[in-house]
C-alpha cells in the first residue's frame, strides 16, 4: 500500500545524536524493523525498496530522552546489491544531554537465497565512540572483522578484543597479519547466517507465511554470535501517526554464545499492509519498559 505521504528529512548540518544506552534498543524499537512465501519466488519476495521514520522514547539514568530513527532499505533486480542504513538520534532537550551519533550500513546480494550480507559497518561518534567494520567471504567461508584503532593496538591485545567466536556458524578467530582484521571460519550458508540488520528483513518476509516462530543466527558488529527467536503472539489494531493499523505481535528473545537468553526483551508490532514493516516496538529489561518507539512516517522508493 501506498500512502503517499512525503517523508521529512532532518537539516544536513545538524547530525543527529544517539538515544545512550547502546544501539540494541534504539534499532530494535525503530527496526523497518523460516519460511518465505510458497507461491512467491525469492526475488519476489524481498520487500520494497521504503523509507520509515520513528519517534522513540527511552529512560537512563532516571530522565526520559526523546529521539528519532531513520531507516532506509533499498532493493534492486535479482543478482543486483541491496543497501540498508538506519541513522539514530535524540532531538529536543535531550540533544543536549549528549553528544553520540550513530550508523549502522549493511550491503550485499539478492539472488535465490535471499539476502547476502558482504559488508556490514558499525559507527558511533560522539562521548563514547566505537568503529567496527565485517567482511563477509562466502566463497571460502571467511568472516573478517576490524575494529577502528586496531593499527595502534598489539596483536594479543586485538585477538582478546574480538576473538568472540560463538557456536555453530563461526568458528575460532585468527588474527589476518595483512590486513589487520581477525578472521574466523564461517559453517553456515549465505542464507542461514546474517548481520545486525538484515535479520529484521529476513523477519519481515517471512511473516508473508504462516509459522508462529522464527529463528534467526546473526554476528554482531564484534563477530559474536547471536540466536533471535521471535514468536508470533496475536493480532492487534495499532494507532500511529498514519493511522490505525491491523498488526501482528511478536515477542523476540535473544540468545548468547553460552545458549543463555539475554535480559532484553523486545515486543514489536509489524503491519502486514506495510510489507509486514514495524509500527510499534517496546524494549524491555529485567521486566521493566525501558524505550518504546512508534512509526512516524512511512513510504515506498520504488
Amino acid at each position: 500500500m501506498h500512502l503517499g505521504i512525503p517523508l521529512r528529512r532532518a537539516p544536513r548540518a545538524a547530525a543527529p545524536r544517539a538515544v545512550p544506552g547502546g544501539w540494541r534498543w534504539i534499532w530494535a524499537c525503530a527496526a523497518c524493523l523460516a519460511a518465505q512465501t510458497p507461491a512467491a519466488a525469492p526475488d519476489q519476495a524481498v520487500p520494497r525498496s521504503f523509507e520509515a521514520g520513528y519517534d522513540v522514547v527511552g529512560r537512563k539514568f532516571g530522565l526520559s530522552l526523546k529521539g528519532r530513527v531513520q531507516a532506509n532499505f533499498r532493493r534492486a533486480a535479482p543478482g543486483a546489491r541491496y543497501l540498508f542504513q538506519v541513522s539514530a538520534g535524540t532531538v529536543g532537550l535531550s540533544e543536549m544531554l549528549f553528544s553520540t551519533e550513530l550508523r549502522m550500513k549493511s550491503q550485499g546480494l539478492l539472488g535465490s537465497g535471499g539476502l547476502q550480507p558482504l559488508t556490514y559497518h558499525y559507527l558511533r561518534l560522539g562521548y563514547k565512540q566505537d568503529e567496527w567494520r565485517l567482511k563477509f567471504d562466502w566463497e571460502p567461508g571467511v568472516l573478517e572483522v576490524w575494529k577502528s584503532g586496531a593499527a595502534r593496538q598489539s596483536g594479543a591485545a586485538r585477538r582478546n578484543q574480538n576473538l568472540l567466536a560463538g557456536p555453530g556458524g563461526i568458528g575460532p578467530g585468527r588474527e589476518a597479519r595483512e590486513s589487520g582484521a581477525v578472521q574466523h571460519a564461517l559453517h553456515l550458508a549465505p542464507g542461514d547466517l546474517a548481520d545486525e540488520l538484515v535479520y529484521w528483513i529476513r523477519l519481515m518476509m517471512d511473516l508473508r507465511g504462516s509459522d508462529a516462530m522464527f529463528d534467526y543466527s546473526s554476528v554482531t558488529r564484534k563477530g559474536e554470535w547471536r540466536r533471535h527467536v521471535f514468536r508470533r503472539e496475536a493480532e492487534e489494531d495499532i494507532e500511529t501517526a498514519l493511522g490505525s493499523m491491523r498488526t501482528v505481535r511478536l515477542s523476540l528473545e535473544t540468545v548468547s554464545p553460552d545458549e543463555q537468553p539475554k535480559e532484553r526483551r523486545l515486543r514489536v508490532w509489524c503491519a502486514p499492509d506495510l510489507d509486514f514493516v514495524p509500527v510499534r516496538a517496546e524494549f524491555l529489561k529485567r521486566g521493566e519498559l525501558r524505550a518504546w518507539a512508534i512509526l512516524r512516517e512511512h513510504r515506498y522508493l520504488d
